[in-house]
């Protein structure tokens, strides 16, 4: 039995490396024993076991309640010395190309919104810029859709995975005056109060200073949150040039540690 070094949170269901246990709710035939993340969940690791923790373009799926048990147990299976390395959408460029205007930078192809945007018709969802930067802050699926990330999507007459359904003046008014963590707090509230039998995307954002600060409160430490240097740094963490034009690095420690 190999050991267990390194810990992916929300690798994704075909997740697979030498030396790493992955934590995904995916079920796949690399992963037939799907681990749930919740408010209340456990890691299946003892204190200090792990030497090296990664999550990429996870804890944003997840909401704040979660978010904070995961960061918990992260602090309590790392090791003294240990390292957890975190990417996630960098929310405040995301924020400034929207203010800026930039279609190229909301294009499909780089969000993967390529089997939700045929569904936003069936909500009067209109294809622009502003409805494609707010489901990167907020977003969500109805039953209807299917699941996105199990690959049993339908499109059918009923079928949505979009933003919230706001008016664009709404939108434009949080592009303008709101936090990356204050606009996806907003629109998911908006999704709750309107919405039923849904499934949250994203549903949580922070700015960089906000996430370092989140980190911090955890117990960590932040190292460093320079990308090229963890790039060139943690090259043989998995994929972690994977979505890297558009994503915010962190690399903390245990202050204790």
């Amino acid at each position: 039995m190999q050991e267990i070094n390194s810990l992916a949170i929300g690798g994704g269901p075909y997740f697979q490396a030498e030396g790493w246990y992955n934590l995904e709710e995916v079920v796949s035939r690399y992963n037939p024993e799907p681990f749930v993340f919740s408010p209340d969940c456990v890691f299946p690791f003892g204190k200090g076991s792990i030497r090296q923790i990664y999550s990429s373009h996870c804890l944003e799926h997840l909401n704040q309640p979660t978010v904070l048990r995961v960061l918990s147990e992260s602090f309590r299976v790392l090791a003294g010395e240990g390292k957890i390395i975190i990417a996630l959408p960098d929310f405040d460029m995301v924020l400034q190309r929207w203010r800026d205007g930039d279609d190229e930078f909301f294009n499909e192809i780089r969000w993967g919104l390529g089997n939700c945007i045929p569904t936003w018709k069936n909500r009067g969802i209109v294809d622009c810029i502003d409805y494609r930067a707010a489901l990167i802050f907020c977003g969500f699926w109805n039953e209807a859709y299917g699941n996105h990330f199990a690959d049993d999507i339908k499109n059918d007459s009923k079928a949505y995975h979009g933003p919230p359904v706001l008016p664009k003046e709404k939108l434009l008014e949080l592009r303008d005056s709101c936090t990356p963590s204050e606009l996806s707090h907003y629109l998911r509230k908006a999704v709750l109060e309107n919405e039923k039998s849904l499934k949250f995307n994203h549903q949580t954002a922070w700015s960089r200073k906000d996430f370092c600060h989140l980190l911090e409160s955890a117990g960590f430490e932040v190292i460093t949150d320079n990308k090229e240097f963890i790039i060139h740094n943690y090259s043989s963490i998995p994929k972690i040039t994977e979505m890297v034009e558009i994503s915010m690095y962190f690399v903390a420690k245990k202050k204790n540690g």
